[in-house]
Order: C-alpha cells, then structure tokens, then sequence
C-alpha cells in the first residue's frame, strides 16, 4: 500500500475514532467499530542458546564440565528436576546421527535410558540453558534488522501503533533493540513509525515450545522471573530497558495461538486508539471465560476451528477466513502492530507448519479483521477473522549457519550463565581489543542487503497473492 494510501487510512481512523467517542457517551447508543490489523510477526534474534547449534567438547574433558550443566539442570524455571543428577559415564556427548549438538543424559526415574525425545532422559544442552538471552553480537544484528524494517515502514507510511513480545527474555531484548532502541539512538528520525516514548509490552500465550515429542526438558523455553530478568538486561543495555508491564500478571509460560488472538481482539486492539472509548474486557471475567472455553494447549491442527464464548458484558468468536484481495478491499480503518516470538510457533501458525522456521530477525505478515458492536446495552461483541493461509514475508535476515561459523568470545561474552557457552563450542580469538567491531558475526549483519524486504511484498504487499 503506498504511502498516500495510508494516509487516506489515517483520515479513516481519526474519523472512525471521533464517531466513536461521540457515541460512546451518548446515552444507551449503539455502536460499531471495524478494524483491518496487520500483525507484523518477527523471530527474536540469535540467542544464547541458538549458537549451540554444534558440539566442540573435548571428550576426556566433559566430565568436568558436567557440574555446570547440572547445576542448570536443576535450577531451571519450575523445579521438575531440581534434585535429578546427570549420568558422568555417558558425561557430555558430540555428534551423533541424530544431532551435531551436545547432549547429555538425566538419571531420573520419570525418564527412559538410552533415549531421547520426549520422555527420554538424553537431552541437548541447548535445552538446559534457562531463558536465554541475545548474544552479545545478535543485539547488534537485531539493531540493523530493526533499521532496514522500519526504514521501509517509513517509506510506506506505516505506523506501529503497539510492539509487543513473548514472556521470554530473547524476544523481549529483540523487540527492544529491532524496534524502539534505533530510534532512541538519534541515528534516524523514525518519529512516524513509533512514539519516542514507546514500549516493550511482553504479553501471553506466546511463549515457544518445542515441537511435540521433542524433548523432555526446556528450560530455555521457560522464562525467568520478571526481575531477575529486569537486572540481568540492565547489565546487559547498561540500563533499564522501556518495558510495558500492563499484561505482567498474566500467563509467562503459555503458549495458545487461539487465546493468544482473543487477547489481543479483546485486551489490545481496544485501547490502540484510546480515544475511541471502547473498553477492553474486563480482566479477571474475560480470563475466567478464556480458560473455561479454551484447553492449555492446542494442536496445531486445531488452528483454525470455529471458537465462541461470553463473559458478563462480552463476547468473542472467530469468524470466516478471509483472501488477502478481501483484506485489501475490506472498507476499515488499519492499525499494525509487531510482536516478537519464536520460531516453531511461526512454523505452526504462519507457515502451516511447512519447514524451515523463519530465519532470526525475519518479519513476517499475519492479517485480522475485527468487528466489534453494542447494541446499546452493557454487552460487546467482539468478532475477529484471520487470514487463509501462509503468511507473507515482509523481511528476510541471514540463516543461523552464517552467523555460528567464525563466532568469536566478543559475540557470546554475556553467555555465561547458567553456564559459558564457550565451554561447549569452538571460538576464534576477538580481534584487536576483544570488541564486537569486525567479527565475522557483526560484519555479515552489516553488509548491504542483509535484512531485505522482499520483492513480491514490495509489489503486492498486503493486497496480493503471494
């Protein structure tokens, strides 16, 4: 969509809120709001647990480093195996035909010997490492992912009007460095793009799992709790990051794509536009609603599945899929917002679970329609459509094999806990003072065309067959 057409889209919002606050305070009147959202889904970047994509441990030495790894073992998030012990005969293991990465073996009754995936006691260390954060150098990646995107925002007229992320402290960190920390940094003037005074709004139901089956622990999957990851970014950053704590009460470790869009249709997309007086769900009845309609978790194959509940005063349901030509067509006031999550539940919910996840950093487009109604009494309802099929690449980043040959100490220096990632995998020297400035993982993120928006988005964009 060009530029002018957006902003005939803004003349349509501010209309659309000026009609809706009159008739918000009119006495007993009815009224009806249409939204078109675009949600801009974007992987986090390369954490921590991502570069342990190999395994480089010497075997005569792996016994010593088991202490480390089942000190994290039972230190991770929850408990479920704070007095299990790892097998030092089987000590840490490299290669094999199932994965180039590090495994070790839990003795624990619950778990099979010998096996691994879910309910087996082997498992990869990655999985060990407890909500992990951005590499040293994938903050400096997600910083030039974060310019090349909102450089093409700018040029569209698009304007984000919420950036949120999962729970986890990857994509916390990514959503902070891709989209609120370019523009602080006075580098470019994004101010159409965002407010100066944005926010990180971690949110539910968004938090990764691995896929089923996979394996028995994961840990990295499992976020810290919230002030313990607070001082570990301020160390980090070096200060405190703009973190909007307005959902901080709500489900950390979840992950429910149905619940995840009935939250944001009835908890987000309401106070977008403040003014508009259309009130979020009440909390506590919607969340009572939520659970009682909904199970923990999902099949993905259940995506899609009509949905219905009510609450005093509310109701929600998902409507009949929708083209991207209908979208386009589809007469409503748009909003985009942009969520940081992760890469299996994309895989599932974007893709159609067709391989390969997307890469860290990529952008991708999923697209709502809301209708939401009163008919003049105390009771909304609120009515969300999602798109048929894929969703469109907005923006591409380089695949993880690029970045974790050549990795040197600079790019992991703050992989140390629960365990030093170093220990595990091969590491070149830093060169010069031991700084980011000219690894081979930096240079690659800044090279012309790294992070670029794809042709068939930039000639269709949202209103094309894909």
């Amino acid at each position: 969509m060009t530029g002018t057409a957006r902003s005939a889209h803004g003349a349509s919002l501010f209309l659309w809120i000026l009609v809706g606050a009159a008739a918000a305070h009119g006495e007993n009147a009815g009224w009806s709001r249409k939204l078109k959202v675009r949600m801009f889904w974007v992987r986090h970047g390369l954490s921590c647990a991502n570069v342990l994509s190999r395994c480089d441990v010497n075997q005569s030495a792996s016994s010593e480093l088991l202490g480390d790894l089942q000190d994290a073992l039972r230190g991770a998030p929850g408990g479920e195996f704070s007095n299990a012990s790892l097998n030092r005969s089987y000590g840490v293991m490299g290669e094999t035909e199932e994965s180039s990465r590090c495994t070790v073996e839990i003795e624990d009754d619950r778990l099979a010997v010998g096996e691994t995936g879910e309910g087996g006691a082997i498992i990869q260390i990655n999985h060990l490492y407890a909500d992990p954060p951005l590499t040293d150098c994938a903050r400096r990646q997600s910083s030039h992912a974060g310019r090349s995107f909102l450089s093409w925002l700018r040029s569209t007229g698009t304007r984000l009007d919420f950036i949120g992320s999962s729970f986890l402290a990857r994509a916390i960190e990514t959503a902070y460095s891709m989209l609120v920390q370019p523009c602080s940094a006075g580098s470019m003037n994004y101010s159409g793009v965002i407010s100066q005074s944005s926010k990180v709004a971690p949110v539910p139901y968004m938090t990764e799992r691995c896929a089923p089956g996979r394996t028995s622990v994961q840990a990295d999957n499992m976020p810290r709790p919230a002030l313990e990851q607070e001082l570990a970014m301020e160390a980090s950053y070096g200060g405190q990051l703009p973190i909007d704590t307005t959902y901080s009460t709500w489900p950390r470790r979840a992950q429910q794509f149905e619940k995840f869009k009935a939250f944001v249709a009835t908890q987000i997309l309401p106070t977008i536009r403040r003014e508009s007086g259309w009130d979020a769900a009440p909390v506590d009845d919607f969340r009572t609603a939520l659970d009682s309609a909904l199970p923990e978790t999902m099949d993905p194959s259940e995506h899609g599945m009509p949905i219905a509940f009510s609450w005093a005063g509310g109701s929600y349901a998902t409507g009949t899929e929708f083209s991207r030509v209908e979208y386009e067509d589809f007469d409503a006031p748009e909003v985009s917002i942009a969520v940081v999550g992760h890469g299996e539940m994309m895989l599932e919910y974007c893709l159609e679970g067709i391989s390969p996840k997307p890469n860290n950093n990529a952008v991708f487009e999923k697209l709502f329609v809301l209708e939401a109604s009163s008919d003049g009494g105390a009771t909304t309802s609120t009515t969300l459509r999602e798109l048929a099929g894929r969703c469109a690449m907005v923006m591409d980043a380089p695949p993880l094999a690029d970045f974790t040959d050549g990795l040197t100490e600079a790019d992991v220096a703050s992989c140390t806990s629960p365990f030093d990632v170093s220990d595990f995998i091969e590491l070149e020297s830093a060169s010069g003072n031991g700084s980011l400035q000219g690894t081979a993982c930096t240079r690659i993120a800044e090279a012309e065309g790294a992070y670029p928006i794809q042709p068939d988005y930039i000639q269709h964009g949202s209103g094309g067959e894909l």
